[in-house]
């Protein structure tokens, strides 16, 4: 979710007018008071956080500007939890809420916003959506600029309630991706219990970066009975070539075995993919344990769950290249 702190960042920085902020001046040049409001907002870590706080504090910056820091910084770290728990912090302040003493907001709504995002945050961990979706609205209602910063958590809950509901059907047939042998989910798992869904294209650039990660992982659950089934989820006529190149680089390395989405009746469409690299944990009887991204916390969650000796590998994600600019 460190996404999100930057689209949450950039909607509270920015005015309502959707003006883009302006540079800042070179640090010697900052007054006193600008450079500690800086030093709150871009602290990454609680030590150094708290000692932005301290020195803010000395300098005459408000509580107010400090508990926007703290907020940012919860978003910022996907602490959910500890955001939840600050409403009560962000309730009180909202009562005594001055522009003048804001750091990041330009109207009272704003910081109400922020409010109901964070009881929204406390209801989600309470697992009472009627709660979190009564506010999380009033939180768009409030500041539909800061849309960016509450839609994911939305999407997420909408996916694991349709995950709630779903089956999957073990004689779905796939097709083996070297071979073009037919074969079926059940056949494909080996019967394990737990089964890893690994979604994938060869276009991709966050799959390729990625990769490491998940020859680790398959290996891993490989040897603790979780079987890793890598599912290509692109379906233009066009990208088996580049499909099978990384296959080539990959399986030799990877304990899985690699299929073909049924054309007819996609696991992709079943699961609601989005994006790609997508992990899916499945138990053999249909339900499905978890549904997201590879670096989620909750995907090894499950696993403990399913097998405690599962240990997760340290494999950091190779950084994608850098784009090139379009030419003129």
């Amino acid at each position: 979710m460190k996404a999100l702190a930057v689209l949450l960042s950039a909607a509270l920085l920015c005015n309502a007018c959707g003006e883009e902020p302006p540079a800042a001046p070179p640090a010697a040049e900052k007054p006193a008071k600008e450079a500690l409001l800086q030093a709150l907002f871009e602290s990454q870590e609680a030590a150094s956080l708290q000692a932005a706080i301290t020195a803010a504090r000395a300098g005459g910056v408000s509580e107010q500007a400090i508990l926007e820091a703290r907020f940012v910084s919860l978003v910022d770290q996907a602490d959910f939890t500890a955001l939840g728990a600050l409403g009560d912090d962000l309730q009180e302040a909202a009562a005594h809420f001055k522009v003048e003493d804001s750091a990041i907001f330009t109207v009272q709504e704003e910081f109400l916003a922020i409010v109901e995002y964070s009881r929204a945050m406390a209801a989600l961990a309470a697992k009472d959506n009627k709660a979190f979706k009564e506010h999380i609205k009033e939180a768009f209602w409030l500041s539909p600029n800061q849309a960016a910063a509450f839609a994911p958590h939305i999407e997420r809950l909408r996916l694991n309630e349709a995950m709630a509901q779903l089956k999957i059907d073990f004689q779905l047939p796939l097709t083996l991706q070297e071979t073009g042998k037919a074969t079926t989910l059940a056949e494909a798992s080996g019967g394990a219990t737990h089964v890893l869904l690994h979604f994938w294209s060869p276009w991709s650039d966050e799959c390729s970066a990625f990769l490491g990660d998940f020859i680790a992982t398959s290996n891993e659950l490989s040897k603790n009975g979780v079987a890793v089934i890598s599912v290509l989820a692109e379906s233009a006529p066009d990208v088996l070539p580049d499909a099978t190149e990384f296959l080539k680089a990959a399986k030799p390395k990877a304990a899985c075995q690699w299929v073909l989405d049924n054309p007819d009746q996609p696991l992709s469409r079943e699961l609601r993919l989005a994006n790609v690299p997508t992990f899916a944990l499945v138990h053999k009887d249909g339900r499905v344990l978890f549904n997201g991204h590879p670096a989620e916390d909750e995907l090894w969650n499950q696993l403990k769950l399913a097998v405690p000796s599962i240990k997760r590998p340290e494999v950091p994600p190779v950084p994608s290249p850098p784009q090139e600019a379009p030419q003129p």
